[in-house]
């Protein structure tokens, strides 16, 4: 699913095509979201949006395990506009983009994002915490799911224990791999629930929107991406 699916649909978001709306002095007083007037600016892209497209820091971001920087492209430019080798150096500028590269946090066991804009948000979380997260779950069920075939012999000795200790190593690795494909199938609704929002403001290079028919598929969408419901299509010919 990662190789075929959301690998490829990794494209809509990385190329940051809410950031390539704002190319003029005029378009920057625009949000490339919501079409209001700015207020605030993305920590992560640049961008600058409207209130209700900036994304507020998700509890649990910080947390004693699943904390993870989010910003190593930025910091690597960073480190490329303060160093004396750069022809345009700026340490100031690079200080600051460091500061906002390290700031930017994620935690993957909770999906929990920092502040930045919805585009942002919605990329980090489906593509990049949420697939670490699931690998995590992936791996874990392979512990049970091959224990009963590497220890077969020893099990066999238990007698009917043995028979309830490997049941019970084949649920558990059931259940996490059931784990990681409903994480995954999260992340892909969330994502065409996102690009199917946005779909008359922003030009995505390969947009998988929600059909409008059948209805119960759309539903299914909707409630695998967690919102109510999702707003129709009205123009797809980009």
């Amino acid at each position: 699913m990662y190789t075929t699916l959301i690998k490829r649909w990794d494209d809509n978001f990385s190329s940051l095509p809410w950031k390539s709306l704002q190319h003029s002095a005029k378009t920057r007083l625009i949000c490339p979201f919501t079409g209001d007037p700015v207020t605030r600016r993305c920590h992560s892209c640049g961008t600058l949006v409207s209130s209700q497209a900036f994304h507020r820091k998700d509890a649990f971001t910080s947390f004693v395990v699943g904390e993870s920087v989010l910003g190593w492209p930025k910091a690597y430019a960073a480190l490329k506009e303060a160093c004396a080798l750069h022809p345009v150096q700026d340490p100031a500028k690079g200080r600051v983009m460091m500061d906002e590269a390290l700031d930017f946090r994620g935690n993957l066991y909770f999906g929990a994002v920092a502040a930045c804009c919805v585009g942002c948000a919605c990329w980090q979380r489906n593509f990049n915490l949420l697939q670490r997260w699931a690998l995590i779950l992936v791996c874990i069920s392979l512990v049970g799911t091959y224990t009963p075939w590497a220890f077969g012999q020893s099990l066999a000795n238990l007698h009917s224990f043995g028979g309830k200790l490997q049941a019970a190593s084949e649920a558990f690795g059931l259940f996490f791999a059931s784990g990681a494909l409903h994480v995954q199938l999260h992340s892909i609704a969330a994502a065409v629930a996102f690009m199917t929002k946005y779909a008359d403001r922003l030009v995505f290079p390969k947009p998988v929107f929600a059909p409008e028919k059948p209805a119960c598929l759309r539903s299914l969408i909707a409630a695998l991406a967690g919102v109510e419901t999702l707003p129709a299509v009205t123009d797809t010919s980009d």
